[in-house]
């Protein structure tokens, strides 16, 4: 009988071990889905600056070349 209690015993502090290790595991797994929400997040509003500013750069190019073939058509 007393070996069951020693046995039960061990078996429950394992227990508490592994959900107290396992609590643990979900708090950071929280923070890096966290980290990776931000990242993203960031990594989306860059892409979209970089879409924004090909954009400007293709219009004014856009804007020179029309400049440019009025100014020789009308001699300029």
């Amino acid at each position: 009988m007393g070996l069951l209690l020693i046995d039960k015993k061990g078996v429950e502090s394992k227990f508490e071990e592994l959900g107290q290790a396992s609590s643990e595991a979900q708090q950071l797994l929280q923070q890096e889905r966290s980290a990776h929400l931000i990242a993203m997040s960031e990594a989306e509003k860059k892409e979209e600056n970089l879409r924004k500013a090909l954009a400007f750069e293709r219009q004014c190019v856009a804007d020179a070349d029309n400049l440019c073939c009025t100014n020789f058509i009308h001699g300029h």
